[in-house]
């Protein structure tokens, strides 16, 4: 029994050391994670700064074909935006006659339960 429980004590020890290290290890990573998430935040402002200059160089050298492009990129957003509004108002109207009979209705139920009440 002693045997047993002596094992038990090693085994719950190395479990512990193991857990240990493991914490250790992810302490560094997540140290190093920040140092290089540091790092690449600076790159990428750089890399981000050089290529809007880059845009901007290009607009003012060649405006006909900077405009072209941009067009070009957005005339899908256009289309969809068109395609949008339009589903946008034949619900605005289906809704509008729907309000509309719905009054009629009520119209003439309450000119019904008037001509009851005489």
């Amino acid at each position: 029994v002693f045997s047993e429980i002596a094992s038990a004590d090693v085994y719950a020890a190395r479990i512990i050391e193991k857990f240990r290290t493991v914490l250790a290890t992810l302490h560094t990573h997540t140290h190093a994670r920040q140092v290089v998430a540091d790092a690449s935040r600076d790159t990428m402002m750089d890399v981000i700064k050089a290529w809007a200059t880059s845009i901007v160089e290009w607009a003012a050298k060649s405006p006909g074909e900077f405009i072209y492009y941009v067009l070009l990129c957005l005339s899908p957003f256009f289309l969809i935006s068109a395609f949008l509004s339009w589903k946008l108002a034949k619900h605005i109207e289906a809704e509008e006659k729907r309000k509309k009979q719905r009054s009629k209705k009520k119209a003439n139920v309450a000119e019904t339960r008037r001509a009851k009440a005489d």
